[in-house]
């Protein structure tokens, strides 16, 4: 079996849909709170190398539930008498239970009040506070039996000699960068990432994962300090909010204690004699979410160069703009995008307008073809898509629905499995007939739309089918579209209506089959992290083409979804068969689950053919590739499924 990991460029479809499943992780069903960091100092701040001040581990004594426990920061590790705020880290571990932590001026401890952190017992987690000293400190409380670890990382105090905080855009400065087990990264940001020479702190937010637990340290490159900043378990992905001091010649250092991906945002610096750039305290914090989920409605038409503008030209570019249409909180699209009337042989790419186009593909065409598929692609920040054709074709897409941040449903993916094939009962579909397919048993009660494959062949005529909840009206749009005798296969995406019934109508008469793929539940906590779409094998690369019957492996670990690794549920491809050397089909399936009796993409001799493909990986982190003959196999990967946490910033000034 041929292994295939082609990693492509690391780009992001849109902030706020590609961080979503970098956030942390859960245990045990409980989500872990965001860290978040508060009142940071404006002015009058002192960077240190990080200091411990409390680690109930070294004594075996830890919190008791609801008592405070007083931390004194003055006269630690420089830290002046007459400090008014610190910089601390506060972690906790070997929790007995679910709870949180505060941290509060002693004295006044309100469990209706903000906490720093959601207490879960088998993690360690930590989160940075700033908090008001008082007799040179301030105190802890949990709700929970709990360790404490305090480091002391920064301080404000009055008179000279201190640094003002700056607020710059954010910046991305790590993008699934890797380390190895016991690396140090330097990070230089003098005169980089809008960091000017002469800053002596930055902050930031650090994010990371590896295969392994472990921790990284964030310090002023030099001597190593022990501490740590932030660690995570095996397989997962954790986050903290940081102020990073930098060196002399403005660098900051990460060291991982294992195998690991960073991905490393900075928000502002901290410079002697600047001017702050706010009255009171900077601000940062994190609001969090389930990863975006689907709403699905009744196909509708959302463009048609046929009905206006004329053909789209050779290398033309079509705006799509969505605003009016869907929601503020839409992240990602579900379009049903046909070409048709093609003047030479090309293709079709669908991406964010704000993104570069990429190297990815969507539809294949040739002169005089009518091709459809379905695409799934983020949305920028204008809530505007692009689509590329590289030869003069009118276009037109069909909307099935949108991923939604904070809501929708979630995905429920499984071995595709056949619902039904024409080809074995009652006989080919004739012209204008509509079939009912019944999903109850087959789906949850609370399905609300369906993921198939559905596919048209031995077609005696051409036509095209639509698919749709039968408990509504059949729409202005269509999934498939065909000649005689053509064999086409299409991803459909399709509301469920209350009756667990979905209609097939097709215009001409035809076999009709379908595959199950997945569908979506509100029971279900499995959002959708869009990319930008990239390129994620070629096996024309390695002039070596897929054999019949041969089965290649994909590992979809690159830097976009490296950092959540066994997180991720589904991948969202697009698949295309390249110049077959004979007629047969693609079978795309988790690799342990063994090759199910469905295809994905069929094909004749010297075809080129796409078709989306929504699969669950395994264990492995790999989806398998099944051909029937031989041809060339490409895939762009556009998205991916997970549970982990939606993570947005939402207060940064």
């Amino acid at each position: 079996m041929r292994e295939h990991q082609r990693l492509g460029a690391r780009r992001r479809a849109r902030w706020t849909a590609a961080l979503a499943a970098l956030g942390l992780a859960a245990a045990g069903g409980a989500l872990v709170a965001p860290p978040v960091a508060t009142a940071a100092p404006s002015s009058g701040f002192h960077t240190l190398s990080p200091v411990r001040l409390v680690d109930t581990r070294l004594g075996n004594v830890p919190l008791v539930a609801g008592v405070e426990r007083p931390v004194t920061v003055a006269g630690v590790g420089g830290v002046p008498a007459d400090a008014t705020r610190g910089a601390v880290r506060v972690s906790f571990s070997d929790a007995v239970g679910v709870g949180e932590l505060y941290v509060h001026p002693c004295g006044s401890f309100d469990p209706a009040g903000r906490f720093l952190l959601e207490v879960v017992p088998t993690i360690v987690d930590t989160g940075l506070a700033l908090p008001a000293l008082q007799a040179g400190g301030f105190c802890v409380t949990s709700t929970v039996a709990t360790h404490l670890i305090v480091d002391v990382e920064g301080y404000e105090a009055p008179g000279a000699g201190g640094a003002a905080f700056v607020a710059t855009p954010e910046a991305l400065v790590l993008d699934g960068a890797t380390t190895g087990a016991g690396d140090t990264l330097a990070v230089t940001f003098a005169g980089a990432h809008g960091i000017p020479v002469g800053a002596t702190a930055v902050s930031y937010e650090l994010i990371m994962g590896g295969p392994a637990a472990g921790y990284a340290t964030v310090y002023a490159c030099g001597i190593r300090p022990l501490a740590s900043t932030l660690s995570h378990p095996a397989g997962r992905a954790y986050g903290t909010a940081g102020i990073g001091e930098v060196d002399s010649a403005g660098r900051m250092c990460i060291y991982t204690f294992g195998a690991s991906t960073l991905t490393l945002r900075v928000f502002g610096y901290w410079a002697p004699g600047a001017s702050p750039t706010a009255e009171g305290p900077y601000t940062l914090e994190f609001e969090q979410s389930t990863a975006p989920g689907f709403e699905a409605i009744t196909p509708v038409r959302a463009f048609d160069t046929r009905s206006g503008g004329g053909k789209m030209p050779e290398g033309g570019i079509y705006t799509l703009d969505l605003s009016a249409v869907v929601p503020v909180e839409a992240t990602d699209v579900v379009i049903n995008v046909t070409v048709t009337d093609t003047e030479g042989p090309g293709f079709v790419t669908v991406w964010p307008c704000a993104a570069e186009r990429p190297l990815a593909s969507n539809l294949n065409y040739v002169t005089g073809q009518t091709v459809p598929n379905l695409v799934t692609v983020a949305l920028d920040e204008e809530a505007h898509v692009c689509l590329f054709t590289s030869q003069a074709a009118h276009l037109l897409g069909d909307l099935a629905g949108w991923y939604v941040a904070g809501g929708g449903d979630g995905l429920v993916s499984r071995t595709p499995s056949r619902l039904f094939d024409t080809r074995s009962a009652g006989g080919p579909l004739a012209t204008g007939a509509t079939y009912a397919l019944d999903l109850t048993g087959k789906v949850d009660a609370d399905a609300s739309a369906v993921v198939m494959n559905v596919t048209v062949t031995e077609a005696k005529a051409g036509g095209y089918v639509t698919v749709w909840p039968c408990a509504a009206d059949r729409p202005l749009a269509s999934n498939l579209n065909f000649v005689a005798g053509q064999t086409v296969p299409n991803l459909v995406t399709v509301a469920v209506g209350a009756d667990h019934r979905v209609c097939f109508y097709t215009s001409g008469a035809t076999h009709l089959l379908a595959d199950l793929a997945a569908w979506y539940s509100p029971s279900s906590s499995v959002g959708y992290v869009g990319l930008v779409p990239d390129r994620s094998f070629d096996t024309r690369d390695d002039d070596i083409p897929v054999q019949a019957g041969e089965t290649i492996r994909y590992a979809y670990g690159r830097g976009d979804v490296g950092a959540v690794l066994d997180q991720v549920v589904a991948v969202v491809l697009n698949v295309t068969a390249v110049e077959p050397a004979a007629a047969g089909f693609l079978t795309v399936f988790p690799c342990s689950a063994g090759r199910p009796t469905a295809s994905n993409v069929n094909f004749v001799r010297g075809d080129v053919v796409p078709n989306a493909v929504i699969v669950a990986v395994d264990e492995d982190d790999k989806a398998c590739f099944y051909s029937h003959a031989v041809t060339d196999i490409v895939a762009d990967l556009a998205g991916y499924f997970t549970e982990l946490p939606f993570r947005q910033s939402i207060a940064v000034r």
